[in-house]
């Protein structure tokens, strides 16, 4: 067998593009399929964090104040609360979550 011979030089430097081309979009799509994967747990992290939120709400909203008698039989009343935790809920804006597909496209 006769082996392949290109009559122009070209050929052979877009054959090594095209190949280039095609690991970069590899790449690529590994790289936006890691991103995807960490966008859906913060999702199920947000998610969490609100329905905490929306169960203490809930709690405290239900909550009836308490009326303690005073020693000169004045009555004050005391609200009957947990002590609050601050409670920050992390997410990404969509501004934030393109420049990290961007970010991680060009490393």
């Amino acid at each position: 067998m006769r082996p392949i011979t290109y009559t122009h030089p070209n050929v052979m430097s877009v054959m090594m593009a095209d190949i280039t081309a095609k690991a970069a979009m590899v790449e690529m799509e590994r790289k936006i399929n890691f991103l995807m994967k960490v966008v859906e747990e913060r999702d199920h992290e947000i998610t969490a964090l609100r329905e905490q939120i929306r169960t203490r709400e809930t709690a405290e909203s239900s909550q009836t104040p308490i009326v303690k008698a005073t020693d000169k039989g004045k009555n004050v009343v005391q609200e009957n609360q947990p002590q609050q935790e601050s409670v920050s809920v992390a997410s990404l804006s969509v501004q934030q979550l393109q420049d990290m597909i961007t970010n991680s496209i060009r490393a």
